[in-house]
């Protein structure tokens, strides 16, 4: 057990550390109020990844800092917002309905 200890002391610190955030953050809040924003968090952490992986990916394979995924991320974010704030409007058919006919216009010009 002291071999166990020696080997994981960083890593058994960092989780008694993660649990005394987790313990001073849910002082004086409700239950659901702490399950609500520790979901959130974990929903904002796990975008921030796909992101960060993706950028970590496409650098480390082609030595290239590309940024357009990051566009389809935004334009993702943008059009489920608008879905949800907004599901009754028309105009927001016409973003998706754009991209799908300048996609059709410019596969004659750029091939697959």
């Amino acid at each position: 057990m002291n071999s166990f200890l020696r080997k994981n002391m960083v890593m058994l610190v960092a989780v008694l550390i993660m649990a005394a955030f987790l313990i001073a953050a849910a002082q004086g809040m409700e239950k659901q109020d702490f399950v609500i924003t520790l979901l959130r968090g974990l929903a904002v952490g796990s975008i921030t990844f796909l992101v960060a992986s993706g950028f970590s990916l496409i650098f480390g394979l082609l030595d290239v800092l590309n940024l357009a995924h990051g566009t389809l991320f935004m334009i993702g974010a943008y059009l489920g917002w608008t879905v949800v704030v907004r599901p009754d409007t028309f105009v927001d058919l016409l973003t998706p309905l754009a991209l799908i006919v300048s996609g059709f216009a410019l596969g004659d010009v750029y091939p697959l």
